[in-house]
């Protein structure tokens, strides 16, 4: 059994940044969130599109003196035995997120 996953490329889809600099918080406790969003574009699963979204802060401004959030699409594929499953294929494109925020 073999497969190789592919990173072909990317596109940064959205980004937006807020900051009020008449915040007067003495400390912040920032929030992260990560979403991970899955789109193949076949039905045998050798190709997906990825969708990344990182937010950090507080959209209202409320809880932290900045909001960002960034929406990044990455494309891949993966070639793989025909003894390779579906569910081995999902697991492979589902720990990519694990590896990027470890690179963080």
């Amino acid at each position: 059994m073999e497969a190789n996953l592919s990173f072909n490329n990317y596109n940064v889809i959205e980004t937006i940044y807020k900051f009020n600099p008449e915040s007067s918080l003495e400390s912040e406790d920032v929030t992260t969130d990560f979403s991970l969003k899955i789109v193949y574009e076949d039905n045998e699963r050798q190709n997906a599109a990825l969708y990344f979204t990182v937010e950090l802060g507080d959209f209202q401004l409320n809880q932290n003196s900045f909001y960002t959030k960034a929406v990044i699409v990455g494309h891949f594929s993966i070639n793989a035995d025909e003894e390779v499953s579906a569910a081995f294929i999902d697991h492979m494109y589902k720990k990519l997120p694990y590896l990027f925020y470890s690179l963080i």
